[in-house]
């Protein structure tokens, strides 16, 4: 069609038609061009990549509003979504690995078990080509990310534990609330005053936090779970992990601080006994903010973590992010999304409220920590002190089988040196060196 139009123009001029006539013949050609770019886009249809995470109905709607705008953005380019609960999820990718037939970006966490596998793309190459800046990213979050200096991913957000206090319980009791770090003995000792009877008569608990988070205690108290974390010969708790989990046995058992395991255990539960006013402190992460901000009878505000004597300070270098299928068929579209999902995205993320971003400008941007009811700094400095997990691939099984072992400290007060102990032979089976 654009060689029928460029010929009548030629036409035109050797008949002896006028530089009018030629003008209008290059007009006409350059339309009919435009026209037939225009068709042969339309009938190109777009390229469809696969999303894979888990997360709650609405998480999901979240998730799905994020990609419907960057498929505004980018026509050519369609997303299809693989969404499952947290252990259907992994259960799923699992059997995709085996097929080769995982989803084109994925939502991941525990970089270090799938790297390995191979079942994952390093971006470095990409993240070069295309000037992708990573220096807004503490080191802490990247590590979690890197094996064998190749970088297989982006945290999404940053799982920064933080203390939920109940100002108003902390005063009824008599209890000074910090200005500024706290020590595991001064928790400890208001956790202690902060459990009581309530003003309705029933018990009031002065902490309540996740029991499956118990690694935090560990990493907290400078503690180790494996001889070298990142090529392990085999599992070897030391003096400081094993001391990091008896004093939080201790307030479940000994002091008695907290609710039954059960209601530990279940994070409904925990976010609503704090809601109640029938838990004065709850350790937990960014995502509770947007729902305590609904509660205009709850007077609260955030804590660091404490420090135990002697180290330093610590939180958990945790985030779940984004990562691309070694087996992707489209990797420049599944590029273009991940690239999304790590810029104009956050930004979308942060709208929510329910997440720490990971990028050290949106951290310490006006739109997370400004005009705030409550001092969103603190999970600023909080995200600075983040201590990552060991970089193993044998590591969330090894926590897999500590997990129901640890219950027996939790439950019956067992000591956390015996449960360990009794743990350690199945802990070491999952570590399969040559």
């Amino acid at each position: 069609m654009l060689l029928v139009g460029l010929g009548a123009s030629l036409v035109a001029v050797k008949g002896g038609g006028s530089m009018q006539k030629l003008r209008n013949g290059i007009c006409i050609t350059l339309m009919l061009f435009a026209l037939f770019s225009t068709w042969a886009q339309a009938d190109k249809k777009p390229v469809t990549i696969t999303w894979g995470y888990w997360g709650s109905p609405e998480e999901v709607e979240e998730n799905k509003a994020v990609a419907a705008a960057f498929e505004k953005k980018n026509p050519d380019i369609k997303i299809e979504h693989m969404t499952a609960p947290w252990g259907d999820y992994f259960t799923k990718l699992q059997t995709q690995f085996a097929a080769k037939s995982a989803p084109d970006v994925m939502f991941l966490t525990y970089i270090s078990t799938y790297a390995p596998m191979g079942v994952l793309k390093d971006l470095r190459p990409l993240i070069k080509q295309h000037n992708f800046d990573l220096s807004q990213y503490p080191d802490g979050l990247l590590t979690l990310f890197t094996i064998n200096d190749k970088l297989y991913g982006l945290p999404r957000d940053n799982d920064t534990k933080v203390v939920f206090i109940n100002k108003k319980l902390f005063r009824d009791a008599g209890v000074a609330i910090p200005t500024s770090g706290w020590s595991t003995d001064a928790f400890r000792d208001a956790a202690k005053k902060l459990t009581n009877k309530n003003a309705a008569g029933g018990p009031q608990y002065g902490l309540a936090f996740d029991p499956g988070n118990w690694f935090m205690w560990v990493l907290m108290n400078e503690g180790t779970m494996f001889d070298d974390d990142e090529n392990p010969k085999k599992v070897a708790f030391d003096a400081n992990a094993i001391h990091g989990l008896q004093f939080a046995g201790d307030l479940v058992g000994k002091d008695k601080v907290t609710p039954d395991y059960d209601q530990l255990n279940n994070g409904t539960s925990r976010i609503q006994l704090f809601m109640n006013g029938k838990v004065a402190m709850l350790i937990d992460n960014h995502s509770q903010v947007p729902m305590l901000l609904k509660q205009k009878d709850v007077d609260w505000d955030v804590l660091p973590l404490p420090t135990f004597p002697g180290k330093g300070h610590h939180n958990v270098a945790g985030g779940a992010g984004y990562c691309i299928s070694a087996y992707t068929k489209h990797p420049e579209e599944a590029w273009r999304f991940w690239e999304y999902l790590n810029t104009e995205g956050l930004s979308q993320y942060m709208k929510s409220g329910t997440m720490v971003p990971p990028r050290t400008d949106l951290l310490n941007s006006t739109e997370f920590v400004g005009n705030k009811p409550y001092n969103a700094k603190v999970f600023v400095a909080e995200t600075q002190a983040g201590r990552a997990f060991p970089k193993n691939q044998w590591w969330w099984n090894v926590y897999s089988v500590a997990t129901p072992y640890l219950e027996r400290m939790w439950v019956n007060g067992e000591t956390a040196a015996s449960v360990i102990s009794a743990a350690l032979p199945e802990m070491q089976k999952e570590i399969k060196t040559k």
